[in-house]
């Protein structure tokens, strides 16, 4: 499972964690991937995305504001969650990427999908190789928000809202 926290008290630090079980899912216990004290009192709304491959690899996709950089991260694990890699940023061309959902395919890849914004609202995806943080992009359809994304050994299928041309004030709905 990969979150993000809730303290009970103090800052309301929103850092990314994991939680993995050994025992078949009697037990869990808490890793964390990155902590990025981003501060926010309030829900964030954009949660983390986490993928597993056949050999145990996890990659974990997540939104931080916090910084000189919003946008998407991940970071990696070969150790089934016990450490994590450095945070990278995911893709250098986002604006402020969000809502990421990430797949991995057969071949050690992973397929991501997210929206983001310039001047209109979009959905892109791309191929990430989680080892060396290289993301061969694929096409961007306007209009679409909050994409989710199931595949297989051959087929990725990708599915989104579509965001209505109605204006309320600045805010689109």
């Amino acid at each position: 499972l990969s979150y993000r926290t809730v303290p009970p008290v103090g800052p309301m630090t929103r850092d990314i964690l994991i939680a993995r079980s050994e025992d078949g899912g009697r037990s869990f216990v808490s890793a964390t991937v990155s902590q990025d004290g981003w501060e926010l009192n309030g829900c964030p709304v954009v949660g983390p995305s986490l993928s597993l491959d056949a050999k145990g690899a996890l990659t974990v996709v997540w939104f931080l504001s916090d910084g000189a950089r919003p946008g998407l991260y991940f970071a990696t694990s070969t150790d089934h969650g016990r450490t994590f890699s450095p945070r990278r940023l995911l893709d250098p061309e986002q604006r402020l990427g969000k809502h990421a959902q990430i797949v991995r395919l057969g071949d050690g890849k992973a397929f991501v999908v997210w929206d983001d914004s310039a001047e209109k609202s979009f959905t892109t995806c791309g191929v990430l190789d989680p080892q060396t943080g290289r993301l061969r992009k694929g096409a961007s359809r306007d209009g679409l928000l909050y994409p989710s994304v199931a595949a297989n050994t051959q087929l990725a299928v990708v599915a989104a809202m579509q965001a209505s041309t109605r204006e309320i004030g600045r805010a689109h709905v």
